[in-house]
């Protein structure tokens, strides 16, 4: 049963409960209720131990639930672990900056506030855009490759459940090539 309690003895009469409980992996986690109410505290402390109890039961998969959570974080939360994830495969800096920048670019025109959020639809009108502007298609394809990695990444690490960019295709360079570099 989930312990109901305050903190802080006579100088915090006034103030929130908290609630302690055993998780899923069996070890006890305590948090605050933010709430006066001890009625209200012991309700919020039975959620959380039944919550326990069905992932200790299989009955709610801690590794689906986890998933959830890591897709309701921010682009730039996520954006910030990503640029480390650079850095430690030794990129170059200028890499680095372009990558996250594109991605940037990408999400702020799709309107991603989210990783949820992130759609092909919306990575497909920002191509769509730099096509209108006269974009050559490396040029594309270099902004498709980042958002397109940045989401293979996030779901290589259980950040989301599936790659929302796995149906978007990138233009062949070839088909406009604006310089002919040497061989």
């Amino acid at each position: 049963m989930a312990s109901v309690f305050k903190r802080g003895g006579k100088k915090n009469r006034g103030g929130s409960y908290y609630v302690s409980w055993v998780n899923h992996h069996g070890k006890r986690e305590t948090k605050s209720t933010k709430t006066t109410d001890k009625a209200t505290a012991e309700r919020i402390g039975a959620k959380l131990e039944a919550d326990a109890a069905l992932r200790r039961e299989g009955v709610i998969d801690p590794t689906l639930d986890d998933i959830s959570t890591q897709s309701q974080r921010s682009i730039e939360s996520h954006l910030a672990d990503y640029e480390s994830k650079l850095r430690a495969a030794n990129r170059t800096e200028k890499h680095i900056v372009s990558t996250t920048n594109f991605i940037r670019w990408i999400a702020e025109h799709a309107g991603f506030k989210t990783a949820a959020d992130i759609s092909a639809d919306g990575v497909n009108r920002y191509a769509g855009k730099l096509r209108d502007e006269g974009r050559a298609a490396r040029t594309i394809q270099a902004h498709l490759n980042a958002i397109k990695s940045f989401t293979k990444w996030l779901t290589e690490h259980h950040k989301l459940p599936r790659d929302p960019l796995a149906s978007v295709k990138k233009p062949n360079p070839n088909a406009d090539r604006r310089r002919e570099r040497r061989r």
